[in-house]
């Protein structure tokens, strides 16, 4: 057996999420960043507006023959794992452009370098670039009658990357050339890697989901201020997918290996930080009952042997100092900009509302409300009313509240 410590349970995202939006996002950005970001690399590095034009050039050129060749390959090898080694290449190219830069920020070497790097992130981008508009049209046939969604999501995704990127890899560029590269390659790593894990807050040595909510629900100035006081951190506990392809289904101790080699090889410090894991029950035991104080809620006891499956599996045990269990969004009450209360169905089918939400919740649930559909009014199991709606959400809710007539809702999932 295995046994992880927790922050927090970890919340099963939709398929979507984790497949394919999260990645189409660290790739769109690390494409807008390495178009736009590379030329103003060889301007900042040549003084050339020649050498600059052409960096644009050997951008292009190759991308544009590689259009037909991209295709094909994507056909053949499937566009998961053209996606994903093709993220790969361009982090490993962008990682070792940094390190020569870094060791040589003038000269032949710093032109030669950012010369090779346009050509090659043109050509590794145009694959990349294939392979997510494919899986994303598949996303979308997958969707049936949602396929609108999707397509609006991916769209989107890539009109906010093509906007931001430029902008972010010009800022990024005043700290230096290596700042820079070292963005996009943890971008093209986290587009060829999908991991499960949570972002938390720690507030005075404690995690704080209420911080994590609150900056969730902030205006992006806010958020700034409050990452500044507050940074939070990412912690992952398994990996999903590696640029070979799909790994859920290997066992547990080899993707929680591979999760640790995709880690290590981050540029430090990282706030991309695996959970802490240890085979022995005294030592599992010993975290149990001495980092409540800190927040962590529990420890999760894995097989070593389990595959990754999404939702509850009988071979992942989560054992938390306060049970929760999760419920089905099916209401509202209130509207939708300010939800009151939700109304959920409890894990043995009882339709019941919940206790007010605090606001930080409440506007987090209030954004993917509304881009749900209304489907009329309905009524829980006792009578009371409210607005159906047709969002695919799961909440926590405290399992100690769920015999009364309302329930306590910690988190969305």
């Amino acid at each position: 057996m295995s046994a992880a410590v927790t922050p927090r349970p970890a919340p099963h995202t939709a398929g979507l999420m984790r497949s394919i939006y999260l990645p189409r996002t660290a790739d769109a950005l690390a494409f807008a960043m390495s178009t736009y970001g590379i030329p103003l690399l060889v301007l900042a590095t040549t003084r050339s507006a020649a050498l600059t034009g052409a960096a644009f050039a050997l951008e292009w050129i190759p991308r544009l023959a590689a259009f037909g060749w991209a295709g094909s390959v994507v056909d053949r090898r499937r566009a998961a794992v053209v996606f994903h080694l093709a993220s790969l290449g361009r982090a490993m190219a962008l990682a070792a452009g940094a390190v020569l830069l870094h060791l040589h920020p003038s000269g032949i070497v710093a032109s030669a370098t950012v010369m090779v790097l346009a050509a090659t992130t043109g050509v590794l981008t145009e694959f990349s670039y294939i392979a997510a508009e494919t899986a994303g049209a598949a996303a979308g046939r997958r969707a049936g009658a949602r396929a609108h969604r999707v397509q609006g999501v991916l769209l989107g995704i890539d009109q906010t990357a093509t906007l931001a990127g430029p902008a972010l890899a010009g800022v990024l560029l005043l700290a230096g050339p290596p700042p820079m590269l070292a963005v996009i390659t943890v971008l093209s790593l986290l587009a060829g890697v999908v991991l499960d894990g949570e972002a938390v807050v720690v507030v005075d040595g404690r995690i704080s989901f209420a911080a994590a909510q609150s900056r969730a629900a902030s205006s992006p100035a806010r958020a700034r201020e409050l990452a500044e006081v507050y940074p939070a951190l990412f912690i992952v506990w398994d990996v999903l997918a590696l640029p070979t392809g799909d790994v859920r289904a290997r066992p547990y101790e080899e993707r929680r290996a591979a999760m640790l080699d995709v880690l290590v090889g981050l540029p430090g410090p990282s706030r991309i930080q695996a959970v802490s894991a240890t085979d022995d029950p005294e030592v599992a035991q010993a975290w149990f009952d001495s980092l409540q104080d800190t927040g962590v809620e529990g420890v999760v006891a894995k097989l070593g042997t389990s595959p990754y499956r999404a939702g509850r599996s009988s071979s992942w045990k989560k054992v938390r100092h306060s049970e929760t269990v999760d419920a089905e969004v099916i209401g509202y009450t209130g509207p939708a900009a300010r939800p009151r209360t939700l109304a959920v169905r409890l894990p043995g089918g009882r339709t019941v509302l919940s206790q007010a939400l605090g606001a930080p919740l409440a506007a987090q649930v209030a954004a993917l409300l509304a881009a749900a559909p209304v489907s009329g009014r309905g009524r829980t199991d006792t009578g009371e009313p409210y607005t159906v709606t047709m969002a695919d959400l799961v909440v926590e809710v405290l399992a100690g509240t769920i015999r009364h007539a309302v329930v306590t809702v910690t988190r969305l999932r």
